[in-house]
């Protein structure tokens, strides 16, 4: 488990997706976010392509790891 938010461009797998969100566990995803407080976390789906938007504080609910 990380306690801190990913970071804009990291690859990394939610063990715990956060609350509400599209995301799937054991699946990479490219995280895009512009590190101002309040703005989404775009969540891309490395093997599809596909992607998800979540809230910061719904991410701090999740649990992930670097990919």
């Amino acid at each position: 488990m990380n306690n801190q938010l990913p970071q804009n461009g990291q690859i990394i797998t939610f063990t715990v997706v956060p609350p509400g969100s599209y995301t799937r566990t054991g699946e990479a995803y490219r995280v895009e976010h512009n590190g101002k407080k309040g703005h989404d976390f775009r969540f891309v789906s490395v093997e599809r392509g596909s992607s998800t938007y979540d809230r910061p504080h719904m991410v701090a609910r999740s649990q992930w790891r670097i990919a």
